[in-house]
């Protein structure tokens, strides 16, 4: 009797040491499309901005569109975002995540000068949670630029 039990309990144990790894793929690969699609809606939100709406001074400037990302807790089905940016370029910006410890993702912004005026270098985004994000079409110097705010 005790020999089935302890068979019993090693294959159990084997079964889950097993399975531990398919499931942090799992979680990791969930939460990488969750993300690519998000990121995606942002890149288009950005790219479209101009053709939907004027440009104004920064200083009358107004939320012209408002978007959320939601970055997942760890969970079994979620595995951690360990980071999101948002940042300007020389010809347009750049989104960047990294889902744990997985590989860095980017999607180029171009044709459309992103600003991001409250942190000049990007935002930053590692903290779990819902993340509110303004976008407006702004003159800069002239030119019109896409500025992206972190919303309270």
């Amino acid at each position: 009797m005790i020999l089935r039990v302890v068979l019993a309990t090693l294959l159990a144990t084997a079964l889950v040491a097993v399975s531990l790894p398919a499931i942090e793929r799992a979680s990791v690969e969930s939460t990488e499309t969750q993300l690519r699609a998000t990121m995606s809606q942002f890149q288009t939100a950005i790219e479209t901005l101009p053709e939907r709406t004027d440009p104004v001074s920064p200083e009358r400037a107004l939320t012209h569109q408002t978007l959320t990302l939601r970055l997942p807790e760890r969970a079994w089905t979620r595995a951690r975002v360990s980071s999101v940016r948002i940042a300007p370029t020389p010809t347009g910006g750049v989104l960047r995540w990294q889902v744990s410890a997985g590989a860095v993702h980017t999607v180029f912004i171009e044709g459309v000068p992103l600003k991001t005026p409250a942190q000049p270098d990007g935002i930053q985004l590692t903290e779990p949670g819902t993340h509110r994000l303004a976008l407006t079409l702004e003159t800069h110097d002239g030119t019109p630029a896409v500025a992206v705010r972190r919303l309270p």
